[in-house]
């Protein structure tokens, strides 16, 4: 990253839900390479992702947002331990808020299976 991307700039909630929501698009919506949704060039598809936020700014949040402290140097982590302290929350209110009725099917495209 440029000298300009690391001007930090207070973020808020909004802004999290924002780049939150762009996480989402960008597992929707899969490219080669991410920096691919903000493009300008015709060749590329166009995406609206660009009016919520730019690329940059994307890119500072994913880099410094953390929701565990960081391990010592020595230690390495895997990603479901960096981001622990956010599923549990959110597991526990998945479980609360989301009660699939008794009419639930699943497309099997949208599972992976294995022979």
């Amino acid at each position: 990253m440029g000298k300009q991307s690391q001007t930090w700039k207070e973020t808020s909630a909004g802004e999290l839900m924002i780049w939150v929501g762009l996480i989402i698009y960008i597992g929707v919506f899969k490219v080669t390479q991410v920096r691919d949704l903000w493009a300008t060039d015709p060749e590329y598809p166009r995406h609206s992702i660009s009016l919520f936020m730019g690329q940059k700014r994307w890119e500072q949040l994913k880099r410094f947002f953390h929701t565990s402290p960081p391990p010592p140097e020595d230690v390495k982590r895997y990603i479901f331990e960096k981001i622990e302290p956010l599923m549990t929350p959110l597991g526990e209110a998945f479980r609360k808020y989301i009660i699939p009725g008794s009419m639930v099917s699943f497309d099997e495209m949208m599972v992976r299976f294995t022979r």
